[in-house]
């Protein structure tokens, strides 16, 4: 998909209004140490151009959110709020992300604290999550340094997947 100037410039806009705050006080050290590196605005419009199309019927789900950069990014794209999830280990970070994302409408409970690697994280009380995927498995693969998840509907076909690196 190929995003408009406009869609760029208010991407690029929405990064710079959180920029300051994303890393909630962090040194680059300890960013390191936890392996938190945030997508900057220019590589996530190039990652969103990767997509065929981001529509208000798509579900986007980032398993790493952070401070919620790329689902900001995808909601100015096209993406439907209520159908953005996102999910973050560092729990000085999740207030972030809900701070960030409320302002574009997604709503509280569809962001969380929660490690991408446990099934367990995929829960969104109160959210459409669990409606938008009812009776979809999930499945986890271990692949040493990779863990990959398929979210996988009944007719076997898969709806989601993503990896992981550790």
């Amino acid at each position: 998909m190929k995003l408009t100037e406009e869609q760029k410039k208010r991407i690029e806009e929405e990064y710079a209004e959180f920029e300051a705050e994303q890393y909630a006080g962090k040194t680059k050290e300890e960013r390191q140490k936890l392996g938190q590196f945030y997508t900057p605005a220019p590589l996530t419009i190039q990652m969103l151009e990767k997509f065929d199309s981001i529509t208000k019927e798509d579900t986007i789900l980032d398993p790493t959110c952070g401070a919620g950069g790329l689902l900001a990014a995808a909601i100015i794209a096209g993406a439907d709020p209520k159908k953005v999830f996102g999910v973050e280990l560092d729990a000085n970070i999740v207030p972030i992300a809900k701070k960030r994302l409320a302002k574009l409408g997604v709503p509280d409970y569809n962001i969380h604290q929660g490690n991408a690697l446990n099934r367990d994280c995929f829960v969104f009380p109160e959210s459409e999550f669990e409606e938008l995927h009812k009776g979809e498995t999930y499945k986890f693969t271990d692949e040493g340094e990779i863990g990959k998840v398929d979210f996988i509907k009944k007719d076997g076909t898969k709806s989601i997947t993503f990896g992981l690196r550790r």
